[in-house]
């Protein structure tokens, strides 16, 4: 799901969510030592949070539950996020 590509303005990694907004933690590319906290949240335009570092947009997902039986699923279902 997660993409391996550098996120730019124009072409961001795009990061799903079940909720309106998620915390995402990345290293600076100068030091892998140091990790830069931040907030991204739906319907925002694609965020930087590190100087020099990728562009980041949010997009919320359904929560699918899966039935299985004998290992195999059978069935999904969408269940609608929580407000």
């Amino acid at each position: 799901m997660y993409e391996d590509r550098f996120g730019t303005e124009a072409d961001p990694v795009v990061i799903p969510s079940l909720e309106g907004q998620r915390i995402l933690g990345m290293t600076d590319p100068d030091d892998d030592n140091i990790v830069v906290w931040g907030t991204l949240r739906e319907h925002e335009p694609p965020r930087q949070f590190v100087e020099g570092g990728e562009f980041y947009v949010l997009k919320a997902m359904p929560y699918v539950r899966k039935m299985y039986a004998g290992g195999k699923a059978i069935a999904s279902i969408v269940v609608a996020k929580l407000t």
